[in-house]
Parts: C-alpha cells; structure tokens; sequence
C-alpha cells in the first residue's frame, strides 16, 4: 500500500501540473504566473499535506499482515475488529492534522517560508485540507481490499478516481476561473471517490459494517474544539505579541492537549482499543493519570 499510494500521489501532482500549464497557457496566462501558481500548488499545499497523508500510509501497512492474518483462518470478528481499528487511528490523526492546516495555514507557511507568498499558498491549505482525511480513508481501505485478496480491486478504483479526478479539474479550468484552485478541488475528489469505491467493495466482500459515531463524529467534535482553542491562542497572543514561529508552537501544543483530552472525554476509543495503537501503553498510562478514561 506504500508503493501504490506514493504513486498515486506523485501521479496526480505532475497530470496536476501537466493538464494546469497546457489549459492555462492556452488562455493566455504567462509561463511566469503558471510556474509561480504550480509552485504554490506544488511546495505549499501537496507538501504539507504529504506529511500526515505519510502517517496514515505508514498505518495502513502495518495493519496489512494482521487483516490477512484474520482473513486466512476465517476471524470476522478479528477481521471487522481490525478494519475498524485501522480507520479509528486514521482518523484519529487525519482529522486534528486538517484541522490544523485550516486554522494555522497562514502562519505555517509563513514560519516555513517568510520570504514567499505564505498567503495564497495558506487559501490552498485552508481550502483543501479536508484531503488529508479522504487519503486517510482511502489508504486504510485500500490496505484492507488487499489483506482480503482483492489486490486488483485497489488500484481499479484508484485509475477511476483518476478520471473522475482529470475530468473535474478539466471542466473547472475550462468553464471557471478558479485557476489553481481547481488543483486543489481535484486532489479533494481523487481520494473521496478512490476511498468511496474502496468502502463499497469492504461492504461486499466482508461483514464489516461502519460505526459512525465515535470513528467520525468523536474526532469531529474534538476537532472543532481543538480548532477554537488554536485560533484563540494564536491571534489572541499575535495581536499584542506578534512573534509568530513562537505562536505557532504554542498553538499546535495547545491544540495537542485539547484534542487529546476531548477524545477521549468523549469516549473516541476504548481502552482496549488504544491498547493495539502505536504507543498504546504509553498513552493509556498518560491518559488514565490525568483522568481522562
């Protein structure tokens, strides 16, 4: 799933590049605002999001030998169990990670690269970092068609998506003028539709049924108040303390600690569940010190 993910990746980001020079140049935008609008899509916005998209690429390898394990003496139980542990930790970084993006773009870019143009390239992150949760989804399914034998069946939907992918931000650069935007757009719909079709072949060849509540909703909530209190600390202090890469850590610390605390004051996962995750242990020990579960 490695391999195939950061191929998808790479491939989406040069027909990206490719399809926005050719259509833009064409309508008469110089090759100096095409490179600087592609080095925005390119530097700013997919290598940031590469970096918890890895995350969840690293998870959906590691939870590939036990899928297959359950798979090949017949465990649904263990199977569904797996499935679902798979997409809980998934979420539960993919979610924090765009939140973080979405509020703290500006500032990110700007720590990053305060020389450039932090502020188009934080509109992108801000807009399209719902991204990362689709790739979240859509590795962690992919790795599970491929425990269960379906190997074929992953990359099926990834060259579907693919289309469906090339055909939006198409019609977008053709019929408005969203300009890099439309990049943008289209990253969001190869993953939703790639993990769509995933969920959809999960659901035919397995008993697994998705819970909603505390894989996505849980994660949600402590995710809008992780958001809140990261605003809060940045431009609360920035407007009398204007010292941003400072800030920055403190609102990603803050952000850490609040959304840590609220999922699992709202019972995101149980203990036995954050037992199987990386550094289970360790969490619970922490987490069950300050009361939290």
């Amino acid at each position: 799933p490695i391999i195939q993910s950061q191929t998808e990746y790479q491939i989406s980001g040069i027909i990206d590049n490719s399809i926005f020079g050719s259509l833009q140049s064409s309508r008469g935008l110089s090759e100096v605002a095409v490179k600087t609008a592609t080095g925005l899509y390119t530097t700013k916005y997919r290598l940031l999001i590469s970096v918890p998209i890895a995350i969840a690429t690293a998870m959906s390898s590691s939870i590939l030998p036990s899928v297959v394990a359950s798979y090949e003496i017949g465990d649904t139980n263990g199977l569904n169990s797996k499935i679902s542990l798979g997409l809980k930790f998934n979420l539960l970084i993919a979610f924090p990670c765009f939140a973080g993006l979405s509020v703290l773009a500006q500032p990110i870019l700007k720590m990053l690269y305060p020389s450039q143009d932090y502020v188009t390239g934080g509109y992108l992150l801000t807009i399209g970092g719902i991204a990362v949760v689709f790739y979240a989804i859509s590795n962690i399914t992919g790795a599970v068609l491929q425990g269960i034998n379906k190997m074929r069946l992953p990359v099926i939907h990834s060259a579907i998506a693919l289309g469906v992918h090339i055909a939006v931000v198409v019609i977008l650069l053709y019929a408005t003028d969203m300009g890099i935007l439309a990049l943008v757009v289209g990253n969001i719909v190869f993953p939703a539709v790639t993990g769509l079709l995933n969920m959809i072949s999960i659901y035919k060849y397995t008993t697994y049924r998705q819970e909603y509540s505390r894989t996505f909703g849980v994660p949600i909530i402590a995710s809008a108040v992780m958001s809140a209190a990261c605003f809060a600390v940045y431009y609360g202090i920035s407007s009398v303390w204007p010292h941003n890469t400072i800030l920055v850590m403190l609102a990603v610390t803050a952000a850490v600690i609040v959304y840590f605390a609220m999922y699992f004051i709202l019972g995101g996962a149980t203990k036995e569940e954050i037992y199987e995750f990386p550094m289970g242990a360790r969490i619970v020990r922490l987490a069950s010190k300050f009361h939290l579960i």
